[in-house]
């Protein structure tokens, strides 16, 4: 639904590839700790509030408005959680990218495959920094909502984000939408696990040979704050 798992794939081919690169170690425990995040936070926003329906009990008579407003409300509170968190996944990942294939292919004198490495997330993290998009979903007026993904651009190494607008005129198939998203959000969370699981195993690995706790020397990249 929201197209994150190239993230979590990023992480893991950066692990596998450029590990050895990597000076300040306890960045690969940040991601796993970052992704993990983003899992639990992503799986509580699919069964929290979205599913339900409009004539509970606990939505009627609110000081938030009508039922549809405090469903709105705590729907959209989830997933700008999830958003934050995944702005956060985005950001150490890019530094993940920076520090370990970027890091590589500079040693190997490939300077053009090191700056569009490097810069891949860039544009995508102004744009959540700035506020100007978020990745999930929210609840909008008039019976509808939107959904904003990931998008990628293999041909300019490049990460944006795409939005799509669904609507329901009847609380049947308000329940039929809201059911469909919960089954592409859980098929998206499985998957996600899977890579989660593969970049755990990449960490277990690395950390045999390196300390999750040692001081290092290399600032933080301007363009990943």
């Amino acid at each position: 639904m929201l197209n994150i798992e190239s993230v979590f794939n990023d992480a893991l081919t950066s692990i596998l590839d450029g590990g050895e690169h990597l000076e300040a170690s306890p960045l690969a425990a940040t991601v796993y700790l970052m992704q993990r995040d983003v899992i639990n936070q992503y799986r509580y926003a699919l069964e929290h509030y979205l599913t339900v329906d409009l004539t509970a009990s606990f939505l009627q008579n609110s000081s938030l408005g009508t039922p549809l407003q405090k469903w709105a409300k705590f729907t959209n509170d989830d997933f700008r959680l999830l958003s934050f968190h995944l702005q956060n996944l985005v950001r150490y990942t890019a530094r993940l990218l920076c520090e370990t294939l970027s890091a590589k292919h500079d040693a190997e004198r490939e300077f053009e495959k090191s700056k569009a490495t490097s810069s891949k997330y860039i544009s995508l993290l102004v744009k959540l920094t700035r506020l100007e998009t978020s990745i999930g979903l929210r609840v909008e007026e008039r019976n509808s909502l939107k959904v904003s993904s990931l998008e990628s651009d293999d041909v300019l190494m490049d990460i944006g984000a795409r939005e799509e607008t669904y609507s329901w005129e009847d609380p049947l198939e308000r329940q039929e939408l809201l059911r469909k998203l919960v089954s592409l959000g859980e098929a998206e969370l499985a998957s996600l696990l899977k890579a989660h699981e593969a970049y755990a195993a990449a960490c277990r690995e690395f950390y045999g040979a390196h300390a999750v706790i040692t001081p290092f020397d290399g600032l933080h990249p301007s363009y990943c704050i």
